[in-house]
């Protein structure tokens, strides 16, 4: 385990008093690794972590921080209560009360915040030192973590809340990722229509393998556009986004080679007058 002394654990939840039983909080520890480990970062890169804990400095910091907050969130509903044969029952030490709800949301929604900052900043650094060949890091990329992440184009929750309109309420950090499922099957149902399915696989691709250039980039954008408008249920704005993914492909044909390949030029529709399309989507 990563975390497994209770001085790491108050390294970044100053909260924990000291006396504080460490047994109790492993099994809340070892879940919230689990979770860390299948959702980011794969078992390849944990297992690298525990072994050579010497070289992986930067990310065994990120992930410590991961795993206390996120097992600090499960366990912050419960840690008081006792089960007696009465019942449930509020432990109580002398010269301790209970914390008021009031105070137990507010550390809820702090814990919650800095969770969502550190999942994207892991996340960040994995992708920018995964990128060289010769990184510890490479194999990453290969793992269906990665791929997952990847498949909306949007890796972080940070990225998602750049293409909303401030203020929209787009959850935690397990809602957003829970959403890349629904964000890419937006993209692949919306999108497909006007530009293939196969171009935006491609696309995936380049955008993977950092190959993209300035032109699939662009459309690759309002691809994320798409999704961004999946995520929030508004389909106008993703049909919207989808086209202009289109114009863009239109103007440069030969940067979208499936695109071109597959003879989606042209778009199937109802023809009026004298031949032009009408989208009736």
């Amino acid at each position: 385990m990563i975390v497994s002394t209770l001085e790491q654990v108050q390294k970044y939840l100053p909260s924990i008093n000291f006396k504080v039983d460490i047994d109790r909080l492993l099994d809340f520890l070892n879940r919230a690794e689990e979770w860390l480990t299948d959702s980011i970062i794969g078992t390849a890169i944990m297992e690298a972590l525990n072994q050579h804990p010497e070289s992986h400095e930067t990310v065994r910091n990120h992930c410590s921080r991961i795993i206390c907050e996120s097992a600090y969130l499960t366990v912050a509903a419960e840690m008081d209560l006792q089960l007696s044969e009465a019942g449930f029952v509020v432990q109580e030490n002398n010269g301790m009360a209970p914390a008021s709800q009031q105070r137990t949301e507010r550390l809820i929604s702090s814990l919650n915040t800095r969770l969502n900052t550190d999942c994207d900043s892991l996340i960040e650094y994995l992708l920018e030192h995964s990128k060289a060949n010769d990184s510890p890091y490479r194999s990453w990329r290969e793992t269906p973590q990665f791929i997952y992440l990847t498949e909306a184009f949007l890796p972080t929750r940070k990225q998602l809340s750049r293409y909303l309109n401030y203020g929209i309420n787009i959850g935690n950090w397990q809602d957003y990722f829970n959403g890349i499922q629904l964000m890419a099957k937006g993209i692949d149902v919306m999108a497909a229509h006007y530009v293939s399915l196969a171009e935006i696989n491609h696309l995936r691709s380049l955008y993977r393998s950092g190959t993209a250039n300035a032109v699939q980039l662009s459309a690759i954008g309002m691809l994320r556009e798409v999704a961004a408008a999946t995520y929030v249920k508004d389909k106008n704005a993703a049909r919207d986004a989808a086209i202009r993914a289109r114009a863009i492909m239109l103007d440069s044909p030969s940067d979208f080679t499936e695109f071109q390949a597959r003879e989606c030029m042209p778009l199937t529709g109802v023809h009026f007058n004298e031949g032009h399309i009408v989208d009736t989507m």
